[in-house]
């Protein structure tokens, strides 16, 4: 947990490059197809329209709107992606 705090700190400081972060946390759980399952494995196990879900999904669409393929033009803005997690926690929770 220390070593997590480091990074996190090291971050905010600008000591380290957020993209050798988010690396190493990946790296934590093995590599990048351990972590997409152990992402998967939280989604499924949480109850339909939980806030667990909601925030999955939502940090999902952030991450994709942060960084688009290099080169992609077709690339989805900000804007859709928020109007998307909107729809989907809606539909999710039912309303």
């Amino acid at each position: 947990m220390q070593e997590a705090d480091e990074l996190l700190n090291a971050t905010a400081k600008g000591d380290l490059d957020i993209r050798e972060m988010l690396l190493e946390i990946i790296n934590a759980f093995g590599g990048i197809k351990k972590f997409t399952a152990e992402v998967a494995a939280s989604y499924w196990s949480a109850p339909e329209g939980s806030a667990n879900r909601v925030r999955i999904l939502s940090d999902t669409l952030r991450l994709v709107s942060a960084n688009p393929a290099e080169g992609d033009e077709s690339a989805v803005s900000t804007e859709d992606l928020e109007a998307e997690a909107a729809a989907l926690s809606a539909k999710l929770s039912g309303a």
